[in-house]
């Protein structure tokens, strides 16, 4: 049976990553992460990014050889591009800290309707750092379902400091057009994980950008945010839309590992739910499975779709709701 289509728009990078004392360094960025675990769980990606020439040959060397990685498809849109995303992550008990020591360049989308198959209905978009904007993005037809990653949204650059905020978010992406799927993490807001509902708060305002919003808290698990909309149901005094809120809990297998690219292999997970037939919590259990499985076992991650389905299974029991905003 053919495998069904896909579109990613999204960036590799360049990561240098230090966990306690180790320092390595591996090719990364949602292109990556995104890519390989749509293929892992048998999908057919397109990847829509910018590379240029020599970044290209940069990552074909960093990628290895890696069965699932040869078969990426990648589609190159900016063949000048002389630059690649590059970070420093460091990781600690307080979260993650990030510098970018070079950025990337912006991922041309003006003939998206040319450039994927007919028959793509899902296109999964996740910028690192404002390289597809919200312009572009409303060049999309609204055929399509969108899953949009606001990581890169929420970033500014300070004297090479990577600075995370919901302000940022805010601002960027207010000429947004309304998407399906929304994803952001604590780190992308500097979210109180001590207190998440006060989070579930702060991003409230996201209810008129999407219809379905993601929050992941790290190890703490995420939560599952469904807008509110049919006639009559829970709105507001001033007749605003509202978020029906499930706690996600985390499926953690031990202590420590590596969590880059947590957030990209999640929203990709959910992505892959959705185009199984899943719903969307059952979609979500998945996700944080998947995820949960790339801390403790690396990346490409080693397991099988009856494994995945019969953890989920048993984790989904465990979602409940928590709160309407």
């Amino acid at each position: 049976m053919s495998r069904k289509r896909v579109a990613l728009i999204a960036s590799f990078t360049i990561d240098i990553i230090k966990i306690d004392n180790n320092i390595y360094e591996k090719i990364g960025g949602p292109a990556y992460y995104s890519g390989l675990t749509l293929k892992i769980l048998g999908l057919d990606p397109i990847v829509i990014t910018a590379l240029g020439n020599d970044n290209k040959k940069k990552i074909t060397e960093l990628l290895g050889t890696s069965n699932e990685t040869q078969d990426l498809e990648i589609l190159d849109t900016n063949p000048n591009c002389d630059s690649i995303y590059t970070f420093h992550h460091t990781y600690t008990s307080a979260g993650r800290s990030s510098m970018i020591l070079k950025t990337g360049c912006r991922i041309k989308i003006d003939n998206i309707s040319n450039d994927i198959p007919k028959d793509v209905q899902w296109i999964l978009i996740s910028p690192v750092f404002k390289e597809v904007m919200p312009e572009d993005i409303r060049k999309i037809p609204r055929t399509k379902n969108i899953a949009l990653d606001l990581q890169g949204y929420g970033r500014e650059i300070n004297d090479q400091r990577v600075i995370s905020s919901l302000d940022n978010i805010k601002k960027n992406i207010d000429t947004l057009p309304r998407i399906g799927i929304m994803h952001l993490s604590s780190d992308d807001i500097r979210g109180d994980t001590s207190d998440p509902k006060k989070d579930l708060e702060r991003i409230s305002f996201l209810a008129s950008k999407a219809d379905i919003i993601t929050y992941t808290i790290g190890s703490g698990g995420g939560y599952l945010g469904l807008v509110l909309r049919e006639h009559g149901r829970e709105y507001d005094k001033h007749g605003e839309t509202k978020i029906e809120w499930y706690y996600i809990p985390p499926y953690i297998e031990t202590d420590g590992g590596d969590p880059t690219g947590c957030g990209d292999i999640f929203l990709a997970s959910i992505v892959s739910g959705m185009m199984m037939n899943h719903s969307i919590i059952e979609a979500t259990a998945r996700a944080t499975v998947i995820s949960g499985m790339r801390v403790s076992r690396g990346f490409p991650i080693k397991t099988s779709m009856p494994e995945i389905d019969n953890i989920a299974e048993t984790l989904g029991r465990r979602i409940h709701r928590v709160v309407t905003i």
